[in-house]
């Protein structure tokens, strides 16, 4: 009895989960990327072509003479998208942050909550997901592509074995 439920459970996950091989290709090459939390913080000797740098969307948008000049350097600079933002006079301000960082030619989000990516999604933002999305296996990162994610963090608990074993079809 005990063989039959086990083989009716596994016929009914082969039956709703879809290999994660249909999601799209395996990504070999992960781009370097580092976050600081003011443009002060960024080593001079850091070189810029190929290297994202995540700041907060605050520090951008208050600092766009250093913004510019890391972009000069060739650095992709992403802005950290705050996990919460309450209603009101918040969002109002978010908004308006957004859109500044918009106009200074920030196309990139980092995002740690399902509803920061809706909204750097609707923004027209490039979205990599932060490490608080839990992204543990394979059958995550394929649904955070789905979701329209270029990359993601994988979760900081995972073992370097672990994440060599993911499919990973997202930097």
């Amino acid at each position: 009895l005990t063989a039959l439920r086990t083989e009716r459970k596994r016929t009914i996950l082969r039956e709703q989960l879809r290999p994660v091989t249909e999601i799209g290709p395996v990504v070999s090459e992960p781009v370097p990327a580092y976050q600081f939390f003011s443009p002060d913080q960024i080593p001079e000797e850091l070189p810029g072509r190929g290297v994202r740098i995540y700041l907060s969307a605050e520090e951008i948008t208050g600092n766009p003479e250093q913004i510019s000049a890391l972009s000069a350097r060739g650095f992709g600079i992403a802005a950290v998208f705050p996990r919460f933002v309450s209603e009101g006079g918040e969002k109002r301000r978010f908004r308006r942050m957004v859109q500044q960082l918009r106009d200074m030619g920030i196309d990139q989000a980092l995002c740690g909550t399902i509803g920061s990516v809706r909204e750097a999604r609707e923004a027209g933002f490039d979205v990599f997901g932060d490490f608080s999305l839990g992204v543990m296996n394979s059958r995550t990162v394929a649904r955070l592509k789905e979701m329209g994610l270029s990359g993601v963090t994988v979760s900081p608990e995972l073992s370097f074995p672990q994440i060599r074993d993911m499919t990973l079809t997202l930097p």
